[in-house]
């Protein structure tokens, strides 16, 4: 937990100076630019200011960015861990708990992109608008003359609820009741979908350039993992048959 926040600080810091530099190269006269450089009080006071006013924004964006690094790591640790990959690696105990903590993890980062959004000003998210798809009428969507409603934040509410579920089923039912978890276990990939949608046309970092090419990289090689995972798993299942 320390390590998270730590790196959510970090992260959110790393946003309001680039975004505090770009607002002060804007604003300052081209001749005072190359006459006053900026000092560590000039950025630190504008950094200061920028959390005070929007912190929740930096936050809700850090840790929904982290969160997404993690269940990527999350699904390819997973896929590892059935095809045997990472056993090449690190013993099965310490495998399966490193598994188990990226996912706690991510619960805890997924939750915290939720709650913070709710101190925000500037989109001024409710409680219902969180918890409820299609609730809020923020960045509404349209498809071929259709009108969808807030698409892209609903299939985030959603994807969130399908992450209590595997989380829980985790917890409580990977030994006792394994054929429920393994079935609820499944909506992983449908959470990855969901998260990917809602990331790549509802985050801010990801409209273009540098980011936008990543997520959509990271989402090529999770899906290329899966279809070997996939792949696999009908390999092994056909050649059952065939005893």
């Amino acid at each position: 937990m320390v390590m998270i926040k730590r790196i959510i600080a970090t992260l959110a810091t790393a946003f309001i100076l680039a975004t505090g530099l770009q607002s002060i190269a804007m604003a300052a006269p081209a001749q005072s630019t190359a006459v006053l450089p900026l000092t560590n009080v000039a950025l630190s006071e504008t950094a200061s200011k920028k959390l005070a006013s929007s912190w929740s924004w930096y936050v809700a964006r850090s840790s929904g960015m982290l969160a997404a690094i993690l269940l990527v790591l999350l699904i390819l640790s997973g896929v590892g861990l059935l095809t045997g990959m990472t056993y090449r690696i690190l013993e099965p105990l310490p495998a399966w708990a490193i598994h188990r903590a990226i996912g706690l993890s991510f619960g805890v980062l997924t939750l915290v992109h939720i709650v913070v959004l709710l101190f925000d000003k500037f989109v001024g998210f409710s409680l219902i608008d969180v918890l409820v798809p299609f609730a809020t009428d923020y960045q509404p969507v349209k498809l071929g003359g259709m009108n969808l409603g807030s698409l892209w934040i609903a299939l985030g509410v959603i994807a969130f609820y399908a992450i209590i579920a595997v989380i829980i089923s985790s917890l409580f039912w990977m030994q006792s009741r394994p054929r429920p978890w393994k079935l609820i276990h499944f909506m992983s990939y449908g959470i990855l979908v969901m998260v990917f949608l809602h990331g790549l046309f509802s985050g801010t970092d990801l409209k273009s350039g540098f980011w936008r090419f990543l997520w959509i990289l990271g989402g090529v090689v999770v899906a290329v993992s899966i279809a070997a995972r996939l792949r696999r798993a009908h390999t092994i299942s056909g050649g059952n048959k065939k005893i």
